[in-house]
């Protein structure tokens, strides 16, 4: 009797991590779905705790060669299976196309009921690149468009990133740092959208 019923939980168990809800999200962000593995390849992310390796909350079920190709993500709770954000992403090839996808995106969430979100702490980008924030049926959007002003990173880039509640951005101040110098002995330097750096140094002076 108690085999049958840890056997019985064991399959349930694997059954619901199986298990993708639909989400409400997916068409308001214009991903494919409507679950989170809807044509996307899902895996649960681990983290390293002395010398086991344990899978983490979070699971990301994710389509597109890579960041510079059309790409979908979507985070799932690996214990509840709801949906927890999504992004959507691409670049175009110049200009002129950027522009239409841009003012395309902003039509988009009208149509669905969107109207601008007020975010208190937003970054600052100089046109035609620009952060937008948009509340829509109960989701808060963010589209990052970076235009030709970014050709250090990726110039003509979209992002649109989209989950139940605002963005860290949006509830808290920037935290105030001196980051010119916090770079400057930096081994290696990586620049991300916004003007801000990804740094690290090496623990041997290298």
């Amino acid at each position: 009797m108690v085999f049958a019923s840890l056997f019985g939980i064991g399959l349930f168990a694997i059954a619901w991590q199986k298990y993708y809800p639909r989400s409400s999200l997916l068409p308001v962000m214009g991903i494919s779905g409507p679950r989170a593995n809807s044509g996307r390849r899902c895996q649960a992310g681990h983290y390293r705790a002395v010398f086991l390796s344990l899978p983490m909350r979070r699971e990301m079920c994710f389509n597109g060669a890579s960041l510079f190709t059309p790409h979908e993500g979507v985070v799932v709770d690996a214990v509840t299976r709801r949906v927890v954000s999504a992004s959507r992403g691409w670049v175009d090839i110049d200009s002129t196309s950027w522009a239409k996808d841009v003012d395309s995106v902003s039509r988009s969430l009208v149509a669905l009921g969107g109207a601008p979100y007020a975010c208190k702490f937003a970054p600052t980008a100089a046109p035609p690149s620009s952060w937008k924030y948009w509340r829509v049926r109960g989701y808060f959007i963010r589209v990052t468009a970076l235009g030709s002003n970014y050709e250090d990173v990726i110039p003509f880039q979209i992002g649109i990133d989209g989950a139940p509640g605002a963005p860290a951005e949006c509830l808290h101040a920037p935290r105030e740092a001196d980051n010119s110098n916090v770079c400057a002995a930096a081994t290696v330097r990586v620049p991300l959208p916004g003007h801000y750096e990804w740094c690290w140094r090496s623990p041997f002076g290298l």
